[in-house]
């Protein structure tokens, strides 16, 4: 380093720095030096990186959260900054063909904290959901304060041992693990009115 360092600065003075030498018939003129220094500080740093989990690969969303005459949005951003749970779901249709979710995303009741609505702010009140085709669904009072209630953005659908299929169009959504008629609750959410 100490090497090219040397070499840059003889390169930049033989470049910047000369001495003019008057030829015969400028004889009577003075001898003009212009010297140029050059100084290069090299500073080298020794970092310690910290291994840290890759951050989940989240779809970009907007939620609008309408409480107490306010509309306050979350999005993919804030969910980012919240911690990311799995929830393991297997819901049977009317027929009673049964079938083995996986939700990634964050707890209901953490996307309300980060939006400053406290769980004795949420006492008593329950849920309109609207997905983005302006379907609406309710959402108990005892759900939103669910651990087991997440605002999903990753489902993976198990159909047979080891055959798994992403569902990417049904996200953001709300997922409800607690003993439901049906646990997957409402897709494609567009805005939880809480009332």
């Amino acid at each position: 380093m100490k090497r090219l360092i040397a070499l840059l600065m003889s390169i930049f003075a033989a470049i910047f720095s000369f001495v003019s030498k008057p030829s015969n018939s400028e004889s009577s003129r003075p001898t003009t030096t212009v010297t140029t220094t050059v100084t290069t500080t090299v500073t080298t740093t020794t970092e310690t990186e910290t291994q840290q989990p890759p951050a989940p690969q989240i779809p970009n969303f907007a939620i609008q959260v309408i409480y107490d005459g306010k509309i306050k949005t979350f999005t993919s951003v804030d969910a980012a900054q919240l911690t990311a749970y799995e929830l393991d779901m297997k819901t049977a249709n009317r027929a009673g063909t049964e079938t083995n979710y996986t939700f990634t995303g964050v707890k209901l009741k953490d996307v309300f904290a980060a939006l400053g609505i406290t769980e004795a702010d949420l006492a008593g009140l329950s849920a309109t959901i609207k997905a983005a085709d302006a379907y609406e669904t309710p959402l108990a009072n005892e759900y939103l304060i669910a651990d087991d209630t997440l605002l999903a953005w990753k489902e993976v659908i198990h159909k047979d041992a080891g055959d798994e299929e992403p569902n990417p169009t049904t996200i953001p959504r709300i997922a409800v693990g607690s003993s439901q008629s049906s646990n997957i609750y409402a897709k494609n959410v567009a805005q939880i009115t809480l009332a």
